[in-house]
């Protein structure tokens, strides 16, 4: 399970966040905010992460440049 997402650089319109300050994630999560915050691009990275994603290459080059970066902690491991 995700417990947050530590960093996002260059992904969407996330030029670069941190999750210093926030709360992990619960079991049952609202993403919400006003338009062009970030939360189609915040769903279209867990879509990535999960097993349903068919096309994963093209909507991983659709959202990220060549020199982005994602730090995800889960409650096994830390991805990069």
């Amino acid at each position: 399970m995700i417990i947050r997402f530590d960093s996002i650089k260059k992904i969407g319109c996330f030029e670069e966040l941190s999750s210093n300050g926030l709360r992990p994630f619960d079991k049952v999560n609202i993403i919400f905010g006003n338009n062009g915050t970030g939360k189609t691009t915040f769903s279209n990275i867990l879509y990535l992460l999960s097993k349903h994603c068919k096309d994963k290459q093209t909507l991983f080059e659709e959202i990220t440049d060549k020199d982005s970066v994602i730090e995800i902690q889960t409650d096994s491991e830390n991805i990069t």
